[in-house]
């Protein structure tokens, strides 16, 4: 389908939507890939503890100095790839007093 105009819900207007797709594609797949290095060296993990140690670009200190909103958007994006992960059947995931873990 060929597009015309492509309204971004933030950043600046889109001009070149192929360029843009790629641009994402390429970005969830060096995340996905980072995820499943996270959980290849340390695992079983949660959410939380995956999100830590993932690279943010925030002008932060440590996870602690991260805003609150800012830690649910990466918690989120976080989630979503191990979710991903998990569909693709590169990892696994277990339920454990009540806590979801994830692992290769």
């Amino acid at each position: 389908m060929e597009i015309n105009l492509l309204l971004s819900s933030h950043r600046a207007l889109i001009t070149n939507y192929k360029e843009r797709i790629a641009e994402l594609l390429n970005h969830h797949q060096k995340r996905l890939d980072e995820t499943y290095e996270i959980l290849n060296h340390e695992s079983p993990m949660t959410v939380l503890e995956v999100t830590k140690k993932m690279h943010w670009n925030i002008s932060s200190k440590s996870w602690n100095a991260f805003p609150k909103s800012q830690k649910w958007f990466a918690a989120g994006e976080a989630h979503a790839h191990l979710e991903h992960l998990l569909a693709m059947r590169k990892i696994q995931r277990t339920k454990k007093n009540g806590i979801l873990y994830y692992y290769i």
